[in-house]
């Protein structure tokens, strides 16, 4: 919801994307980049779409929509998706990802956390961000539900939308725990459900965790794995046995919490 116009003007012209999906509450990002009138962008859908008076922008969902096309035979080689990083230092560059690079990630991943068909993940993390995306894609593949909280910004807003929806999954990243533990209310809140909380993009500092455990009256953060691997995800958790916690790099048990160790 936060892209500028700008951005995603570059990165449809550096894809040539042939369509968008989209929400027309979102119109202010994306609808200059329509009417601009790149040649290869050909289809635009939009829920919501009759809150805007802009012609060729196919609503969502449509009864009268004709039926997909198969799909084209491919091989897992093939591109399945393209991630743009973040432009902060420069343009935006595209990190192409085949089909085969999309389901090992997910299948490592997945037998890392064990997500389940009847977990509720709370997704706070834009799925344009790859952690994001993998856990909408975990989510989807297992037949958990996944709920998309838009408003990270609002830390307070994500507690509320992690109670409401009884989220037992909380994938995260060192900012937005940072943001969670400015809140005064924090230890207040309740969430019974959460079993699992997952940190990535860079590891998260042992006090960060223990800030986390001791403030959360639900008492459902029991362990904290550290790991400076981008590819395997830093955990806090209270449903991994010992014999799983004992497969975390740099952990260790301490009385009833799992603490992490530098040897």
């Amino acid at each position: 919801p936060t892209i500028k116009p700008s951005k995603l003007a570059f990165i449809a012209e550096d894809t040539r994307a042939a369509a968008v999906v989209t929400d027309a509450r979102l119109s202010k990002a994306w609808l200059p980049v329509w009417r601009s009138a790149h040649p290869w962008l050909q289809t635009c859908i939009a829920v919501r779409s009759e809150t805007l008076d802009t012609p060729g922008i196919t609503p969502w969902p449509n009864n009268a929509m004709e039926s997909a096309p198969d799909a084209p035979l491919c091989i897992d080689q093939d591109l399945a998706a393209l991630i743009y990083t973040s432009g902060t230092t420069g343009q935006p560059k595209g990190v192409m990802l085949s089909h085969l690079n999309m389901v090992h990630a997910w299948r490592s991943v997945q037998t890392y956390l064990q997500l389940r068909t009847d977990d509720v993940i709370g997704l706070a993390i834009p799925p344009t961000f790859s952690y994001g995306l993998y856990n909408l894609l975990m989510g989807l593949g297992v037949g958990a539900t996944v709920v998309l909280e838009p408003q990270a910004a609002f830390p307070a807003q994500v507690v509320e939308t992690l109670r409401r929806e009884q989220a037992t999954v909380f994938p995260g990243v060192p900012t937005l725990f940072a943001s969670l533990l400015e809140l005064e209310h924090f230890c207040a809140a309740q969430l019974p459900s959460l079993r699992l909380v997952t940190n990535a993009a860079s590891a998260l500092a042992f006090s960060a965790g223990r800030r986390v455990d001791t403030r959360n009256s639900a008492d459902c953060f029991e362990a904290l794995a550290a790991s400076s691997d981008p590819w395997r995800p830093s955990t806090m958790t209270c449903s991994f046995s010992m014999s799983r916690c004992g497969t975390i790099p740099g952990l260790r048990r301490c009385s009833s919490l799992f603490t992490c160790s530098s040897s």
